[in-house]
């Protein structure tokens, strides 16, 4: 289930859970294989899938999705093949985040690109 109770944005819940499915899935995978295996390790429901945003998008997509753009920013997961998501060495040898380490991690990116503006 998705743990709604959790500090700072809802997306950085599954920061560890990212890392973990590409390390369950071989070190890459398509997107739609990572979040697949998330909802299957976390026990998320068909329902929780399926709730949409206003634009349309599910919402469970597009959380995942988020998570995953910091995690490139932060070097644990390679962005150069399109459509493929691959953890690099960083990734491959971090153990699992805490919701704190998420969070801080989310703190020093969110303040990196907040200087890029």
């Amino acid at each position: 289930m998705m743990n709604t109770e959790l500090s700072g944005p809802k997306f950085v819940q599954f920061f560890g859970p990212i890392i973990e499915a590409l390390k369950d899935l071989g070190g890459s995978a398509r997107p739609a294989e990572v979040r697949d295996q998330i909802a299957e390790t976390r026990q998320i429901s068909d329902d929780e899938r399926s709730v949409l945003l206003d634009g349309g998008a599910p919402r469970f997509d597009n959380l995942v999705a988020w998570a995953r753009f910091y995690l490139v920013k932060a070097g644990y997961i390679d962005s150069s093949r399109r459509g493929v998501w691959t953890l690099t060495e960083k990734g491959r040898t971090t153990s699992t985040l805490t919701h704190a380490e998420a969070l801080d991690l989310f703190r020093v990116i969110h303040s990196e690109l907040a200087l890029d503006l």
